[in-house]
């Protein structure tokens, strides 16, 4: 029997947690759960708490709660659930790892497995949203509400960039350098980022609501997400 750490925000993803618990445990493994989220209350009691993990990164908390600021929670979970993981894997608590969130909770499960040696068995199950927009990180796979959306490698690309940067003007110059890995030439590439960006703006389109990707003239291109019915406008931390 195998002992495998199960890393998640229990606010945001707490029953999909207990799902996948349950489905190890019902192939025979025990199952450690550890709680990396910030807000709202755990759906069920973990094997480490978030107090834990936070304490754990020379952290409180309670001012991670009160600062909002997503980007040190992150940092700071993402510390926390690292040493915690290392001291699993020393107590023998530890023989494998798997973790699930979004873009905040798929930085904070990465992390702590990339401070694990090699030979441990790691899986991230990774989705990123943004409005009615949501991506299978690993699957490579996207969806605007219930619809799919085929999308080529480097399409897929580029909207995950704008996914993580929306609501920001992103300039071509940016994009060609974070998307395409090369430097902008508006000799030769001129065209090549307005092409994707039509190609994704068409797929991802949805009749009666305005283009998610709008054009900012002179500048660039800004992802402008619309808000999810399943999702309060203003959490900000819902990926966490």
């Amino acid at each position: 029997m195998a002992t495998v750490v199960v890393l998640g925000a229990l606010d945001t993803k707490g029953e999909e947690v207990r799902f996948l618990s349950r489905q190890i445990q019902d192939r025979g493994h025990k199952v450690l759960v550890v709680d990396v989220g910030v807000l709202g209350q755990p759906a069920f009691a973990p094997f480490i708490t978030r107090d834990e993990v936070a304490t754990a990164a020379g952290a409180s908390l309670a001012t991670l709660v009160a600062e909002a600021d997503r980007g040190r929670a992150v940092t700071a979970m993402s510390r926390g659930a690292t040493v915690v993981v290392q001291r699993m894997l020393e107590r023998g608590q530890l023989d494998a790892v798997i973790a699930m969130g979004g873009g905040a909770g798929t930085s904070i499960g990465t992390a702590a497995m990339r401070a694990l040696p090699l030979g441990i068995p790691k899986v991230m199950v990774s989705t990123l949203a943004s409005g009615d927009v949501r991506l299978d990180l690993l699957a490579r796979c996207a969806w605007r509400g219930e619809r799919f959306i085929d999308l080529p490698s480097r399409e897929f690309a580029l909207l995950e960039y704008f996914m993580r940067h929306a609501g920001r003007v992103l300039s071509r110059q940016a994009i060609l350098a974070d998307v395409w890995g090369y430097d902008y030439d508006a000799g030769s590439d001129s065209n090549l980022v307005d092409v994707y960006v039509r190609y994704v703006r068409n797929k991802i389109a949805q009749t009666g609501t305005p283009p998610l990707i709008a054009t900012v003239r002179g500048e660039g291109y800004r992802f402008d997400p619309v808000p999810s019915h399943d999702v309060q406008s203003a959490a900000t931390w819902r990926q966490i």
